[in-house]
């Protein structure tokens, strides 16, 4: 099997961009991944002693559930027990919660499965040990592994290291942490996805089963739950109504909050009313990202699945879920979109943030023929003998190539 080359992208649609490459894994033989269609029945899926008890009613339609190990190693305050594994599709979100069975190896006092989210750490969810097998609960699917938190370590006395420090010689940052609230009735919400808005407040995002004590703004149903907190820790509102596949929610100007659910972008204001809602129709938009520039545009990147229409058109692609990228007004009208980048296909790290001035840069990763915005792309890198090397009958990693092309945030191009 011929392995394809992933490489790196950074899109500077008004100043650059830079590429960069690495080889995509492919996995064989035992930690292979392993795939199962899954439907709205539910099902288990069993790997290697790992296993996947997904309930009824915990998937709207079909989706292929798959499970391999991941080529990663974690670092924290832990010890790893088992192998670590790869959940896909990555990001998925689930209906109801889903039971996940991860052996482990050793005698440890106090296993427990270790979870990350999209770009995020990995995080102890704990759960309940069962003959050589950790199994807990979780509402989306990321990697995880079992592990035990490590013993901190005990000085002797007289062990203390030298000050070595002049005097004088102050520190130039000073770091500390003081928690400024926390707020306990709440284990039954389950937060998946976290917000800051510039005036102190926190937005979160998740799966709750009622009833929960929010203080203000109790909650008594279930499902999808969003909810503003203000900087004392109190909910300011709940918001029951969003879709259970939100993808991403964002913080907007004058403590408004957007949130992007394959069929919709909506603006909610302050109070957590609906202020605009653009209905995607044709296919779908499975965003990754949200940012806002100085003049009040808004970005969303993400993946198009089945030629979306945000309303400038249907968005097309050569085949597979092409990047794609938007950009609304801040009425949410829309100002522009593309999935036109001229590259095989993207992954799913797709990043925006603002750029001086106006406008975006985008960051994501690419495969094969390199993007062409206009200007100079970025070409797809060529094997070196120097800098490759054979993996595989038929395969071999290829060494970085770097290129640099600039997009206005309207479509027009040029070179940089």
């Amino acid at each position: 099997m011929r392995r394809v080359g992933r490489y790196s992208l950074l899109l500077g649609l008004l100043v650059g961009v830079a590429c960069a490459g690495e080889d995509a894994p492919q996995p064989s033989g035992p930690g292979g991944p392993k795939g199962q269609v899954v439907g709205a029945d539910g099902g288990v899926i069993t790997f290697e002693g790992l296993s996947i008890s997904i309930p009824a009613g915990a998937l709207s339609e079909e989706v292929e559930i798959t499970v391999e190990k991941a080529k990663v190693e974690p670092t924290g305050d832990f010890t790893r027990l088992s192998a670590v594994y790869e959940f896909g599709p990555d990001g998925l979100q689930f209906l109801l919660p889903v039971a996940v069975t991860i052996p482990f190896t050793g005698a440890p006092s106090d296993p427990g499965i270790y979870w990350a989210s999209s770009g995020a750490p990995f995080e102890r969810i704990g759960g309940s040990v069962e003959g050589g097998a950790v199994i807990a609960e979780v509402t989306h699917f990321s990697q995880g592994f079992v592990g035990e938190e490590k013993e901190p370590d005990e000085e002797e006395p007289g062990d203390e290291e030298p000050d070595d420090e002049e005097p004088g010689d102050e520190p130039d940052l000073e770091v500390t942490s003081l928690q400024a609230w926390a707020r306990d009735g709440v284990s039954s919400y389950s937060i998946t996805k976290v917000a800051a808005a510039s005036d102190g407040d926190v937005f979160t995002f998740g799966t709750a089963v009622g009833p929960l004590e929010f203080g203000s703004a109790p909650f008594e149903g279930s499902g999808p739950l969003l909810v503003r907190f203000g900087p004392d820790g109190e909910a300011r509102w709940t918001h029951s109504g969003l879709p259970a596949l939100t993808d991403i929610i964002a913080p907007l100007p004058g403590g408004e909050l957007l949130y992007a659910a394959r069929k919709e972008v909506t603006a909610l204001d302050s109070d957590g009313e609906q202020s605009w809602s653009l209905k995607v129709t044709g296919g779908e938009l499975w965003a990754r990202s949200a940012a806002v520039d100085e003049n009040g545009n808004i970005a969303v990147v993400g993946v198009a699945n089945g030629g979306p229409n945000l309303g400038g058109g249907p968005l097309t692609s050569t085949g597979g879920q092409p990047a794609l990228f938007a950009i609304l007004d801040s009425t949410g009208k829309h100002v522009f979109s593309t999935t036109h980048f001229g590259a095989d296909g993207f992954a799913s790290h797709l990043l925006v943030a603002p750029a001086r001035g106006g406008g975006f840069f985008v960051a994501g990763e690419y495969m094969g023929q390199g993007p062409d915005l206009g200007g100079d792309p970025c070409p797809p890198p060529a094997p070196s003998p120097a800098a490759s090397s054979s993996t595989s009958p038929g395969s071999t990693r290829a060494a970085p190539t770097s290129g640099a092309s600039a997009s206005g945030p309207k479509g027009t191009k040029a070179n940089r």
